[in-house]
């Protein structure tokens, strides 16, 4: 073993050159094979924290112009999510939710530019986005509330000199929908950098018409909803 690893290293140093391209070449193989594989295994982790991961899907439909073009889409109406839990008997929850774009969330009078989402009750009963303060079967039943993630709580103690529990039930307000205040009713973690959905607060649907939204026909929210099984009717 000893003189076969003194051989090498003599080979090695005999032709410098050439070693030095092959150690040079097989190492930055390694690195794009690693960082490969490093991409790949987070594209594939995407959304797998959610406990109900395999009962969860997205409703989306195709569009066919009267040019022959097709479309695929996920926008709709609000609604649709309604009638999806009452028609379907094994649908146990289901949610519409939008980005609100360009909402600006005030604080003891300072503005926050922040990710907001819109979305109905079932959102955090459906999703697994954990709470840190709060009661999460009840979240978005009032209309008036907001829940927050860690991170905005951070930048709002910093403002209050408070801890993350005492900013329950302090108001926070949107100049887009009037200036009426939001509640905090709950503080969650942060949401995942492998999560699809990204936000730093969620406000009920009542509000929604404050925000600026898609010009889609036929809705510009997405619609996902939780069956009870796998079991097929």
């Amino acid at each position: 073993m000893k003189r076969n690893i003194l051989f090498s290293l003599r080979n090695i140093l005999r032709n410098r050159i050439n070693s030095l391209i092959t150690i040079v070449g097989i190492s930055v193989s390694f690195t794009v094979l690693l960082l490969i594989y490093l991409y790949v295994n987070q594209e594939f982790s995407y959304n797998h924290f959610h406990q109900n991961k395999d009962l969860i899907y997205r409703v989306d439909y195709k569009m066919k112009y009267a040019n022959g073009q097709e479309d695929n889409t996920v926008y709709l109406d609000q609604e649709v999510s309604k009638i999806i839990k009452e028609k379907i008997p094994l649908v146990k929850y289901s949610a519409a939710f939008r980005t609100a774009h360009g909402p600006i969330l005030k604080f003891e009078n300072q503005n926050f530019d922040e990710t907001v989402l819109i979305a109905q009750a079932d959102f955090f009963r459906m999703f697994t986005f954990n709470v840190l303060f709060g009661d999460k079967q009840n979240l978005l039943e009032n209309p008036d509330e907001i829940a927050i993630t860690s991170s905005l709580a951070d930048k709002l103690q910093a403002v209050k000199g408070c801890t993350k529990q005492e900013l329950i039930g302090q108001p926070v307000f949107f100049p887009k929908a009037g200036d009426i205040p939001f509640t905090i009713s709950a503080i969650l973690e942060n949401v995942p950098e492998n999560s699809s959905i990204q936000f730093d607060a969620v406000i009920p649907y009542k509000y929604q018409r404050s925000f600026n939204q898609s010009n889609n026909i036929f809705g510009n929210s997405s619609v996902f909803y939780q069956v009870i099984s796998k079991r097929r009717c």
